[in-house]
């Protein structure tokens, strides 16, 4: 759900920024900044965030086009609480206190997608460049959205059309390219917005071209480096290249009972992934091997808002989405035809919603909405190696969810009822060995699972003073495993190793509890949160300490877990033109059997940034100077069950990583509707890997990386 409200900036947000003039001599106080909509997902009505239990952040506007990144979880690795898993410069995927993959819902405006989440290195197909905004909600988020919002949902808002005024005409739009030095890449972008009265069109049209990713050059384990931990490759880094052409048209009509709307997304992805290198004995040089992918999604959208008088609104909606993986097999790469790739999973799904809404009723001080969702998955496996099977999903839910407004008190409470049946088709599955783990030729394991949860939400807040309130909030969340984790037995490229599931997986359900401390005026915006989720029966590979065909064996397994942790944001304009940002996230994970940590959570992390500001300097518009630091602390690999945990033990690479500290500049100004920006990244060149690199067993992360991006809003 997305509710739309007009706040100030002392509300948490990232909104634009801007200030009085850097030259000013006596500048006055500094006021409130005005800003557009913020959107709150997650909540059950219209509200400040300051005042709302959950626990939300919201990426629009200057903000947004400042921050945006090829990928979804570079994009959004900035806020507290959310880090990335990063694979190249297209590879991201947003990870929420911990939790990412099949446990963070990616939703297309309100509607989950599936993108085929299962892999460590399958990311969200989104392009953040198309997007409106993008909203995150940390926590349990099961009561609006079911399965896989157990530690939390992102939302991306499309670009939705602006009427124009009454029987008017308008166009407008911006034009933006921008070049990494990193990876060479250029991004092409356009944007336009157009309207004749009641009647609104927005258009996104976005082109990429990434070549290989360049990391610090240093001395290779094939090169002599006999020190343990020496990359097997660095430098310019083979089979790292991706190409993109991604698509958006909307159409709107504006009524005076309400507005009906239609979209259509197109994302389309070709990229390599980079090998690791086999073992060379004897002192040989490594093999350089890659993998090509092709990635597609289409999701088509149908909505519509209808007034029922003052108080009601109903807001029905149909999608449709398509989504396609194209995987080679090792040493076949780009360009992927479709009917050729070894690994070829095909799912579409339909989803039905309908909410309706009510603001405030007349004798008592309550806000919120209930909801009927109906979903339908198909899934065709149609390549010869087989990832995971063909199948269907179907899902049922009915929700509600309320807010009271008892000001300086305010509760919220939510609660759902999810029937989801799964069943595997041995006619959509081309691998029979997936359904045959005796090797009969037979099927030999149980093709339904059918799971009916109740998921629930309290939350409440209360303003201490009008700069201070304390937030709340406990929810249970469920998430069923999906037809990969059931039934996955054969190699998985992605991960370089041999996985095999388990048909007889539990459901993962979830109690998380949150409390925040929230701080906002004029000039300072601030919040504190400490967390714990407690996960029954978690779903997690685990090495089987044996091999087939040189690739460990892993089995997916299951053990109740604890997550907990903490994160911090300040901003603060401690001048007129000089504004101060702070974050710092921890989180810790614990097995209940063994003890050991939790696989896949990021290091802890401190990030500061200076952003000197002005409103004008001479004809020069929005200058600005950052400068920011980035630190990660070292961290260990979750043994056995850490993904790639195999390079802690390989003559070369590693899986733990060290404490890194990397420093950022940027600047940017606007003149005559034409804005520039120049950002450099790792500055220093500095040498690391990051725990949450995906290719952090075999290469280093990036270098220094410049990145210069040129626009005109017209």
């Amino acid at each position: 759900m997305a509710l739309s409200l007009p706040i100030v900036a002392a509300a948490q947000s990232s909104g634009p920024e801007t200030g009085p003039p850097a030259t000013a001599p006596a500048p006055s106080p500094p006021q409130p900044l005005e800003l557009g909509e913020t959107i709150v997902t997650g909540a059950p009505a219209p509200g400040d965030p300051f005042t709302t239990a959950s626990d939300v952040d919201a990426l629009f506007g200057a903000e947004k086009r400042r921050r945006q990144r090829t990928s979804l979880g570079a994009s959004l690795d900035h806020l507290a609480g959310v880090s990335n898993v990063a694979t190249g410069s297209q590879v991201g995927k947003p990870v929420i206190r911990g939790l990412s993959g099949n446990r963070v819902r990616v939703l297309s405006d309100g509607i989950a997608t599936n993108f085929q989440q299962f892999g460590v290195r399958h990311p969200p197909n989104v392009d953040p460049f198309m997007a409106e905004r993008i909203e995150v909600v940390r926590g349990a988020s099961s009561v609006l959205y079911g399965s896989d919002a157990l530690g939390g949902a992102v939302n991306v808002i499309p670009h939705w059309p602006v009427y124009g005024p009454e029987g008017g005409f308008r166009f407008g739009g911006r034009a933006t390219t921008r070049f990494e030095s990193a990876d060479e890449s250029w991004t092409h972008a356009l944007s336009i917005d157009a309207a004749q009265g009641n009647l609104g069109l927005a258009g996104d049209l976005t082109y990429r071209d990434g070549n290989e990713l360049e990391v610090p050059d240093v001395r290779t384990f094939a090169e002599g480096d006999t020190s343990g931990d020496a990359p097997g490759f660095s430098g310019e880094l083979p089979f790292t290249g991706y190409e993109q052409l991604n698509g958006h048209l909307a159409l709107g009509f504006r009524t005076d009972f309400g507005e009906i709307k239609a979209r259509y997304t197109r994302f389309r992805n070709e990229h390599d992934f980079l090998l690791p290198p086999p073992p060379f004995p004897g002192g040989g040089g490594p093999g350089v091997d890659g993998v090509g992918q092709r990635l597609e999604n289409d999701v088509v959208q149908l909505k519509g808002e209808i007034f029922l008088g003052e108080t009601w609104t109903l807001e029905p909606s149909v999608t449709y989405a398509r989504n396609l993986r194209l995987s080679e097999g090792r040493g076949d790469t780009r360009p992927i035809e479709e009917g050729d790739a070894a690994i070829d999973v095909l799912r579409k799904n339909v989803t039905g919603r309908v909410e309706l809404k009510h603001d405030r009723l007349e004798d008592l001080p309550l806000e919120g909405t209930l909801g009927l969702e109906v979903a339908h998955e198909a899934q065709e496996s149609r390549g010869p190696v087989g990832l995971t099977p063909g199948g269907t999903v179907d899902n049922v839910a009915v929700f509600a969810f309320e807010k009271l407004d008892l000001d300086p008190l305010f509760l919220e409470a939510g609660i759902r009822l999810d029937h989801r049946a799964q069943e595997a088709d041995p006619g959509e599955t081309r691998d029979p060995s997936l359904l045959d783990r005796d090797g009969d030729g037979r099927v030999d394991v149980d093709l339904e699972n059918t799971y009916t949860e109740v998921t629930g939400s309290l939350g409440a807040t209360y303003r201490l003073t009008d700069a201070l309130a304390l937030a709340a909030n406990v929810g249970r969340g469920f998430r069923a495993p999906d037809l990969f984790e059931l039934y996955v037995n054969g190699v998985h490229g992605g991960v370089a190793a041999v996985q095999r599931g388990d048909p007889d997986l539990s459901p993962e359900s979830s109690l998380n509890s949150d409390l925040s401390l929230r701080f906002r005026s004029a000039r300072v915006r601030a919040k504190a949160t400490v967390y714990r989720n407690a996960i029954d029966n978690f779903v997690f590979p685990a090495d089987t300490r044996r091999t087939q065909g040189g690739l460990p064996i892993f089995d997916i397994s299951q053990d109740d877990a604890v997550l907990y942790g903490g994160d911090v944001s300040v901003e603060a304009d401690v001048l007129p033109y000089l504004r101060v940002r702070g974050t710092w996230e921890a989180v810790r994970g614990e097995l209940d059997s063994s003890g050991d940590d939790v696989p896949l959570l990021p290091e802890d992390q401190l990030t500061l940034e200076a952003r000197l500001h002005g409103e004008a300097l001479g004809p020069v518009k929005d200058p600005y100077f950052s400068v920011g630091v980035r630190y990660a602390a070292s961290k260990d690999a979750a043994g056995s069950r850490e993904p790639f945990a195999q390079f802690d033990n390989a003559p070369f690479g590693t899986a733990s990583t060290d404490a890194h500290t990397l420093l950022d500049l940027g600047a940017g100004f606007s003149y005559a509707g034409v804005a520039l920006s120049v950002k450099v990244e790792n500055v220093l060149d500095e040498e690391y890997r990051g725990f949450l690199d995906t290719y952090k067993g075999y290469a280093l992360s990036p270098g220094r990386n410049v990145i210069a991006s040129l626009s005109y809003e017209f």
